[in-house]
């Protein structure tokens, strides 16, 4: 119906990009006010966050946690991915 996926590499091989960002990219929809290259920060920021907590399973609703505080750190005007992975990272601590 939609075929296939597309896939993008990480250390560990080939992700379906459909899970790995589901629960930023649900968050993104309803917050259409980024464009793309803070979505692109945002996107590896949760990626970031989600390996450095060593958190595989992007199922798991812990990662709806981690892209809902990424939209609201984005919100606060900060745009590189690091600055926005080490803030999410310090608020979880």
């Amino acid at each position: 119906m939609f075929g296939p996926q597309p896939r993008v590499q990480n250390s560990s091989g080939p992700l379906n990009v459909a899970v790995l960002f589901m629960a930023i990219y649900r968050l993104l929809e309803r917050n259409a006010s980024f464009g793309p290259e803070v979505v692109k920060a945002m996107t590896a920021a949760y990626e970031g966050v989600l390996r450095s907590l060593r958190l595989a399973d992007r199922n798991d609703p812990v990662t709806v946690i981690i892209a809902k505080k990424i939209v609201d750190v984005a919100k606060t005007g900060l745009r590189d991915a690091d600055a926005i992975k080490d803030a999410v990272l310090r608020e979880l601590e």
